[in-house]
């Protein structure tokens, strides 16, 4: 039997993360950086479970998710991060981008243990940086 896989685009990643940022009232933005943490905890929780994670992330596919969902996000280019639009909301995310995900690849993005190791290591990584200067 082939072994599961599933594929996630940085809109998933964007309004996912956002959704969990908004549910602890941490920020209302993403970095780059922080996308990039997020998609490796996903794909290490998923790899437990015996399933792939592919991510599908480029200039262009940013790019264009910007442009179709321009009413809910806003990319900031000098700080390197995607911010959310004023007055969206968690549920307002919700209702857009969580009814098409697996269940399984759901559960692994929402695992409080996914996004507590991203929010911990970027923490980690800007306060080792910010020791260097």
């Amino acid at each position: 039997m082939a072994k599961e896989r599933y594929t996630i685009e940085i809109e998933d990643l964007v309004s996912n993360l956002l959704i969990e940022y908004k549910a602890r009232n941490i920020k209302d933005y993403v970095t780059y950086k922080e996308i990039a943490l997020y998609a490796n905890n996903i794909g290490k929780s998923l790899a437990e479970e015996d399933i792939d994670l592919v991510v599908s992330m480029n200039r262009e596919k940013t790019d264009r998710f910007l442009q179709l969902y321009s009413n809910y996000f806003v990319e900031v280019k000098e700080e390197s991060k995607i911010q959310l639009r004023e007055g969206i909301t968690a549920t307002d995310l919700i209702d857009e981008f969580r009814g098409y995900l697996p269940f399984n690849l759901l559960l692994s993005m929402i695992d409080d243990n996914v996004v507590t190791k991203t929010i911990e290591t970027y923490k980690d990584e800007e306060n080792n940086k910010n020791k260097n200067f």
